[in-house]
């Protein structure tokens, strides 16, 4: 750097590089999206003070009230176990029901994007700080909320072969029908 007038273009040139991952501007984002963040329902030990400490569940959010009260632990919502995560997409724009996205669940509960064919190696980045920010986080961005007719959840502690995330696919009422679906509509 041999002058002022270069440092400050360099500044500019990166500052412009992470602008459109950063949203780092006064003008509003008008996107409808919609975060998705994968949970999983626990039984909690402890004593009763420390159970007591756990939020309480809304109704809608306890779904083992018919097994009853437990004695020594307590039912919360905890981050996912480590394994894969597999995000099932059925589009109205869309012919057939397709793999939005896939992740190696961390034992934190943090999410890595993966490729299916290689479950234990991180997605190839094109170098950007979009795909960055996307290849980890804790939630799951879905766009275009009007047009997704169907979404499933599937959760494994091992990878799944791509012939059988073919079967989930493909295959209705062996495989497809097997996993919960999230009505999307009831979010926007």
């Amino acid at each position: 750097m041999d002058s002022l007038k270069e440092t400050l273009e360099l500044c500019r040139r990166i500052t412009s590089g992470y602008r459109p991952a950063l949203r780092n501007s006064p003008v509003a984002d008008c996107t409808r999206r919609f975060e998705l963040l994968p949970l999983r329902y626990a039984a909690v030990g402890g004593n009763p003070a420390q159970r007591a400490r756990l939020p309480k569940l809304p109704g809608y959010l306890s779904p083992f009230q018919e097994v009853g009260e437990l004695t020594h632990s307590s039912y919360a919502i905890r981050p996912l176990r480590e394994g894969f995560l597999y995000l099932l997409i059925k589009r109205h724009s869309a012919p057939a029901y397709e793999w939005h996205s896939q992740y190696r669940v961390a034992p934190n509960g943090s999410l890595l994007y993966i490729s299916a064919d290689a479950p234990w190696e991180p997605a190839p980045l094109t170098g950007n700080l979009d795909d960055i920010i996307r290849s980890f986080g804790w939630t799951i961005t879905l766009y275009d909320l009007d047009d997704i007719q169907e979404l499933r959840p599937l959760f494994s502690p091992s990878p799944l072969t791509p012939r059988l995330l073919d079967n989930y696919r493909l295959l209705e009422d062996e495989y497809r029908n097997s996993l919960p679906a999230i009505d999307i509509a009831r979010f926007i």
